[in-house]
This record gives C-alpha cells, structure tokens and sequence, in this order.
C-alpha cells in the first residue's frame, strides 16, 4: 500500500466507493492516503479481514469464524451456515468461494477481494451491479479489489 497523499481525482473517486459502500461521503477529507483508506473502511466493517489460522484451533473453526466475521459487519447469512461440518477443513479462499456462490444465486451480489495483500484475506460484498465500477474504482485508489473467482 503506498504512503501518497490522494490527489482531488483520487478523492472524488474515494467519494463515489463510499457512496457505493453507504458510508458518509464528507469523511473522506479526513483521509489522505491509501493506508488510511484502508483501516477506515476495515474498522466501518465495510471490509472484512481474514487472517490465517496461526494454529489447529483455528483451522478447525475457520469456516465458523469467517461466517461470524461476515455478521459482524451486518451481513444476514441463512442459520444453515450455523450447522455442524458444513465445511471442514476448508481454507480461506474455499470458503470465501463457497460464500461467494452464496451471494451470487440468492441476494445479486459478489464477494470482491483485495488483490495486493498476500499475508490475510481483505473482502467486501458489493451489488453485482457495481462491480465493474468498483474494481475501476479500487484501483485508482491503490486499494485493488477484484472479483474473488478471477483472483
């Protein structure tokens, strides 16, 4: 992620992804770079991260900490996500795939992922609509976000 200062282009920009993402557009003067943006959109729960298990635990309950994660930034998944062995031993990407079918046949949206992280998982849901915007969006903003099944 790089450390220049957004330009006015760049900041209009950032104000039509915030519109997309239905935050308020005025908080985008108090961001100047891309880092910034970043945790911003991360810490509003409009980005979800997703770090790798570090341990056996935590593989073990991947797919049940990804759903929570998904929850906690407001997304209503089905109960059935609740249920026992849905996915064992599934990784990240399986399981972000699996959600992304998910989004896709039932609610018209698409999991997009940030594509210049390598150490965890960035991911937001967006209406299918707005995915071509987006992805144009994202990277004149230095935040690339990319359809999660052409990663």
């Amino acid at each position: 992620m790089g450390k220049e200062i957004f330009n006015d282009e760049q900041k209009q920009n950032i104000q039509e992804l915030f519109s997309i993402l239905n935050l308020p557009e005025n908080n985008v003067f108090n961001i100047e770079t891309s880092n910034e943006l970043l945790n911003y959109l991360i810490e509003n729960h409009k980005f979800i991260c997703i770090n790798e298990p570090k341990n056996e635990y935590e593989a073990v309950n991947l797919f049940d900490a990804i759903i929570q994660l998904f929850r906690k930034t407001g997304e209503k998944l089905p109960k059935y996500f609740d249920e026992a062995n849905i996915c064992d031993d599934c990784e990240a990407m399986e399981i972000l795939e699996m959600l992304n079918s998910y989004y896709d046949s039932e609610e018209e949206r698409e999991i997009m992922i940030l594509d210049n992280i390598i150490d965890k998982y960035i991911v937001c849901v967006i209406p299918k609509y707005q995915v071509n915007k987006v992805v144009t969006l994202s990277f004149q903003i230095n935040i690339p976000l990319v359809c999660i099944n052409k990663r």
